[in-house]
């Protein structure tokens, strides 16, 4: 049995009828800080583990503090300026639900989680019966004619509506399956298993080891359970004087919890998991969790605290054992969601503060491909920033931003473009990604004195709004060094550090015959852009030092690829 697919509506960032769909494998949630990917994690475990990452306290007050802020915020606004009219129907709650897919349906386990029962909003009809679990907090119908009577008494007392407050206090907690029964974590048919990276709040170490051992199903518990009651009742304690005559002192067996002190132990290390480094303890709880019943496995962030040798290590062990799992795993490592393949990821962002997926597989195969191979290419710099240029080298990368100067933007503005090399000038990958995520994003890349290029490149500025590729419309501009050259040639003819040089045979086809035909017609021009071309990385550096003194004139293309990028329009 998987999830297939989970609904909030109410729940701490989600403000209302967020709907997420799952495959039975590997599942990678990624985004910005802040957009909700614990928070999934947080709704799932809650419903099917009766808990958050955060323990949520024993009375219904605790869960209060998870109301999505403007849905509370919304109630209370009525409730303040509206007081008659407010009613119990106006005040806030909260709803998760998980559906969930057997593997088998024929199969009358499952019989209890298959009804009708689930949110209306979480599918367009209720002519379906689903699998599933539902959690709700909400106003208790028991408590009715209580409410209306703390409503009423702002209103006779003349109490000043700015003090009315939601009455928690009349709320109540359920989790139900979709045939309508009490559902509690002992139930779960997933097994599900929570690995939280990153802080903890409470007893992280016992939280783990109590879903660790709710995986070894019913009967290996009560055993384990009858065996430490009959060991408990060996132990007592002895009394001095006459009090050990009358009273005996000892362990209550039926007042301790096993599950409350059940910790994990390395055998090899003879030595408890807590008391590990943070990295090895990760990595122990990801081996555990992978071997055990647990059909469902959720990790928060694995590459915390592991370096990127044991994060490989983490990667590779999860490849090797997750075959019959199903994972959910939130993540900013690239380099994990590439080596668990792109089109398993899921980006979540946000538009006019609500949630919004997209899921990578809607990306072109060759390009999936293209980015699982690449894995040096930090991808989540092209789908995180609000700007980006793409460039073809280590040149252009190093110059960008002293270009950016030069044309007159801010720091700020600087700082908002991130700036990425593709190492070649091969952009479509690049393209299908920014145009997927919607991110607005500009290629400079050279023409290499090709008419064909630059067709092709005006072809493909039809493609997507948000992407456009900036080159020299002139074939004689056919690279990025001369392109500054050209724009800056009156500063560069003059100086003695740009030397001459003959073409000779080391350049490749197209610049030996380019560079040559320059020597014939301007040979001073022709022989410095020899110069300059014959060692990219030392004209680099030519290019950085006259900045200093003079600075340099932006070529046209790269000038006007700026301007599209800031234009708001």
């Amino acid at each position: 049995m998987w999830i297939k697919k989970l609904f909030i509506d109410g729940f701490k960032g989600f403000e209302k009828d967020f709907s997420l769909d799952f495959t039975p494998n590997k599942n990678i949630i990624i985004g910005k800080n802040g957009v909700g990917k614990t928070t999934i994690l947080q709704a799932i475990n809650l419903v099917l583990q009766q808990r958050g990452v955060v323990t949520f306290g024993n009375g219904s007050l605790s869960y209060a503090n998870y109301i999505n802020s403007a849905i509370l915020s919304s109630s209370l606004s009525k409730a303040r300026t509206q007081l008659a009219d407010f009613t119990d129907e106006d005040l806030p709650q909260m709803t998760i639900a998980v559906e969930l897919e057997p593997d088998d349906q024929s199969d009358p386990k499952y019989s209890d989680f298959l009804g009708y029962n689930y949110p209306n909003l979480m599918y367009d009809n209720k002519s379906e019966a689903r699998y599933g679990i539902q959690f709700e907090y909400k106003f208790d119908k028991f408590f009715e004619n209580d409410f209306e009577n703390y409503v009423k008494s702002f209103i006779s007392e003349n109490k000043k509506e700015d003090n009315f407050e939601i009455p928690f206090e009349f709320y109540s907690v359920s989790w139900t399956t979709f045939a309508g029964q009490n559902y509690n974590a002992a139930k779960d048919p997933l097994k599900s298993i929570l690995i939280d990276n990153d802080a903890f709040t409470g007893n992280p170490y016992n939280m783990f080891a109590q879903t660790l051992y709710a995986t070894m199903g019913q009967i290996p518990q009560l055993h384990s359970r009858i065996n430490f009651r009959n060991e408990s009742k060996k132990v007592n304690f002895p009394l001095s004087g006459q009090n050990e005559e009358n009273y005996q002192l000892l362990i209550n067996p039926n007042s301790v919890d096993l599950e409350r002190i059940v910790d994990v132990k390395d055998k090899q290390k003879d030595i408890y998991i807590r008391d590990l480094g943070s990295g090895e303890e990760n990595l122990i709880k990801t081996k555990l969790s992978l071997k055990s019943k647990s059909s469902l496995i959720m990790i928060e962030e694995p590459e915390n605290h592991l370096t990127a040798e044991k994060t490989r290590e983490q990667l590779e062990l999860i490849k090797s054992e997750s075959k019959a799992k199903q994972l959910i795993i939130t993540t900013h490592n690239p380099e994990i969601i590439t080596t668990l393949d792109l089109k398993n990821s899921i980006w979540l962002s946000k538009y006019d503060n609500q949630p919004f997926i997209t899921k990578m597989k809607k990306l072109p195969s060759d390009t999936i491909d293209f980015f699982n191979r690449r894995d040096d290419l930090d991808f989540l710099r092209i789908i995180t920033a609000k700007r980006i240029i793409i460039v073809e080298g280590a040149a252009e990368y190093v110059l960008m931003r002293v270009f950016l100067r030069n044309a007159g933007y801010t720091e700020a503005q600087i700082n908002s473009v991130e700036i990425i090399s593709m190492v070649g000038r091969y952009y479509k990958p690049f393209n299908d990604l920014a145009g997927l995520v919607n991110n607005k994003l500009a290629v400079i890349t050279d023409n290499d004195g090709e008419d064909e290029r630059i067709k092709k490149i005006k072809e493909d500025n039809d493609k997507y709004s948000n992407v456009r590729i900036f080159t020299p419309n002139n074939t004689n501009i056919w690279t990025f060094e001369v392109a500054i050259f050209a724009k800056n040639c009156d500063y560069f003819m003059d100086d003695q550090d740009f030397k001459e040089s003959e073409v000779g045979s080391s350049f490749n086809k197209t610049y030996t015959e380019r560079l040559e035909n320059l020597v014939k017609a301007y040979p001073t021009v022709g022989k410095k852009l020899s110069y300059l071309l014959r060692d990219k990385t030392r004209s680099t550096k030519l290019f950085l030092r006259k900045d200093k003194d003079k600075k340099l004139e932006v070529p046209d293309y790269i000038s006007d690829s700026f301007k599209w990028l800031f234009d708001e329009n």
